[in-house]
């Protein structure tokens, strides 16, 4: 979804998410950027978020983008990734590790 994350769209934000939640549908939100978001079914969420954890650094790292992904949630409701650029001093290639282990390592 273009322009997902972008404020000068907020209302994007708050649409696709009542619609998540409250249609029915088989989608959820699988990643997130800082433009960009991406769904998926729900039965493929975990074959999905194996990839992004095992792949997806190292791709960027191969085409020179220096990236982390954060992921606080652990809860089946919400289980998404943000992909974002690394910020100067951030080490590793999960944002909170340290804190949020569970959260961002066991789905």
């Amino acid at each position: 979804m273009d322009d997902f994350t972008n404020l000068n769209y907020s209302q994007n934000i708050a649409a696709i998410f009542k619609y998540l939640y409250t249609s029915g549908t088989d989608l959820v939100m699988l990643l997130t950027t800082d433009e960009k978001g991406y769904l998926c079914r729900k039965r493929a969420f975990d074959r999905f978020a194996d990839i992004i954890l095992s792949r997806s650094i190292a791709e960027l790292k191969s085409r020179n983008v220096d990236v982390l992904l954060a992921r606080t949630s652990y809860v089946p409701e919400y289980k998404a990734f943000y992909l974002r650029g690394r910020s100067p001093g951030e080490t590793g290639s999960f944002y909170g590790e340290e804190i949020f282990a569970r959260a961002i390592i066991g789905y």
